[in-house]
């Protein structure tokens, strides 16, 4: 799927508005779990998740890749598509094009190559380029039904750099395994 078909307002971080409550000990929460690899907000709707987010990446000096997910997303191709496409947006000018191999990979439609090759490929891509810490942020992860994106999802918490955090946003747990 090439990156002009997709829909470029799903990387955006939203704004926070001017006249929101502001919880300062929540995001300061957040950044005290960056030690950690993943980290999850559940909440109901309307309980300001996506504020709180936007409020801490606002504040965090850490370069952060931004996904607002949809049912749509739920496709293990459209997933990785815009997985690789926020990385790419990640970077600054000039950089690395981190992500290219796994992207000609999605869009080689001769290829029988499964969502977690191409997966395992863009992870050993991160790996040897994002040598700093890192955000990716899931927002409305609920709205992922597919088994196949949570497996993704969970190789890239088992396999992905170690520079690399996850924070998914979400109104219901997601199905991955949790440590015991």
């Amino acid at each position: 799927m090439k990156s002009s078909a997709l829909l470029r307002t799903k990387f955006l971080v939203p704004q926070p508005a001017t006249d929101r409550l502001l919880r300062p000990h929540l995001t300061e929460w957040v950044e005290s779990q960056l030690d950690k690899r993943l980290i999850l907000l559940s909440a109901p709707p309307g309980y300001g998740k996506t504020t709180l987010l936007a409020d801490f990446l606002s504040a965090s000096p850490l370069p952060a890749a931004w996904i607002q997910l949809d049912a749509t997303d739920s496709d293990p191709s459209v997933f990785l598509a815009y997985l690789i496409e926020a990385v790419h947006r990640m970077q600054d000018e000039g950089e690395m094009n981190i992500g290219h191999a796994a992207q000609t990979l999605l869009e080689d439609a001769h290829a029988s190559i499964s969502p977690h090759q191409i997966l395992t490929v863009l992870i050993n891509e991160l790996t040897e380029t994002l040598l700093n810490p890192w955000l990716l942020v899931l927002e409305d992860y609920h709205f992922i039904a597919s088994p196949v994106v949570h497996q993704l999802v969970d190789m890239l918490l088992e396999n992905g750099p170690a520079t690399l955090h996850i924070i998914l946003s979400t109104r219901a747990d997601p199905p991955l395994p949790w440590p015991a």
